[in-house]
């Protein structure tokens, strides 16, 4: 497992996300039409478009991350670690939240190996 941990790409995700005011960042196939629609009508990406893609490049290096550890925890037989992150993806969104008035969506298990997985 140490053998295939990267450090380099998501080292360099991150320091693009991080510089979102001059650089676009994509780590999600599903942007590029996004991407290449804002170079199409204004030359280059908006901010708007390079700040929401930011956002989703470091949920994806936090993801990397909270599986690699993940693995460890499992590894050195750590039962009840002082931190623990799960990763969720959007299922879909739901009529309305607790009252009609908010609004709600359903997550699902992104790792379906996790033993959090029904």
């Amino acid at each position: 497992m140490i053998e295939q941990i990267d450090i380099g790409g998501p080292a360099m995700i991150r320091a693009a996300a991080k510089n979102y005011t001059d650089v676009t960042v994509l780590v999600d196939t599903a942007d590029y039409d996004t991407v290449l629609d804002d170079i199409r009508l204004h030359g280059t990406t908006t901010l708007e478009t390079r700040k929401r893609l930011a956002g989703k490049a470091f949920s994806h290096t936090a993801f990397y991350d909270s599986q690699i550890s993940a693995f460890f925890n499992e590894e050195n037989g750590v039962d009840f670690p002082d931190t623990i992150t799960f990763g969720y993806e959007f299922a879909t969104t739901l009529r309305y939240g607790e009252n009609p008035h908010q609004n709600a969506a359903y997550y699902v298990n992104a790792n379906p190996a996790s033993p959090t997985t029904m």
